[in-house]
């Protein structure tokens, strides 16, 4: 498995979605700029639930940012299980900032970990096929 090829199509995904994300936000806005307000009508709470759907957008679109520039600003091969490092178990783990992606290269899963997840602790007391 190539890491450089991993980290590639990562970063393409993130970017497409990240794209998404926006237009979504940009819509969310314009609705809720266009729903009645408390003071027009008592009974509507569309603009206050679009406001906390944009906030959480919003957070999803800073950890998407942040996720792009840890993948864009690594160097270097690793040597051990850290964040970063392409780790061969029974299948392919890439150690990073948030866990939940999933890739496939050339017929193989990768599935993204963080160094907080419950299954980077059970691989890291185990013996990996190999780090890179």
């Amino acid at each position: 498995m190539n890491k450089k090829q991993v980290i590639k199509l990562a970063l393409e995904i993130l970017n497409s979605k990240l794209v998404f994300l926006e237009r979504n936000i940009k819509e969310e806005e314009e609705q809720r700029k266009n729903s009645p307000s408390a003071m027009q009508s008592w009974s509507d709470n569309t603009r206050f639930e679009k406001e906390v759907l944009i906030s959480q957008l919003e957070r999803e679109k800073e950890n998407m940012k942040k996720h792009i520039r840890f993948l864009s600003n690594l160097k270097g091969k690793k040597t051990k299980l850290e964040k970063g490092a392409l780790v061969e178990a029974d299948e392919f783990y890439f150690v990073s900032v948030f866990a939940g992606l999933e890739l496939e290269i050339e017929g193989e899963k990768v599935f993204f970990i963080s160094e907080n997840s419950p299954l980077f602790k059970v691989l890291k007391d185990k013996k990996v096929k190999g780090v890179q």
